[in-house]
């Protein structure tokens, strides 16, 4: 695959999941900006491309982000955000590339 378009899927990939992450803010009412969405997502992307663990170091990272950056609870706050915007990113996927069926 092109380096171009891994790029262009990273790129927009940050996007979907910076702008999935800031609307469940709003969803729970927690203060957490457009940039600091971005700033979250960029850093779990980057950490889940550690082999074997990533994934799970991810996720820790990211609720340790989203506290640092709002004054929210973990319970519930923190883990509604993640799990709204997860949703949120799923139903964006399968609508863009349809589910299988």
């Amino acid at each position: 695959m092109d380096i171009t378009l891994i790029a262009l899927f990273m790129v927009l990939g940050l996007l979907l999941n910076s702008t999935a992450l800031w609307i469940a803010a709003k969803i729970v009412k927690a203060e957490f900006t457009f940039q600091q969405a971005v700033i979250a997502s960029a850093a779990t992307t980057t950490v889940s491309l550690i082999p074997g663990v990533g994934w799970i170091l991810s996720f820790a990272v990211l609720f340790f982000i989203i506290k640092q950056f709002s004054d929210v609870n973990i319970w519930p706050d923190a883990i509604l955000m993640v799990l709204i915007s997860r949703i949120i990113t799923l139903v964006i996927t399968l609508g863009l590339f349809g589910a299988p069926i």
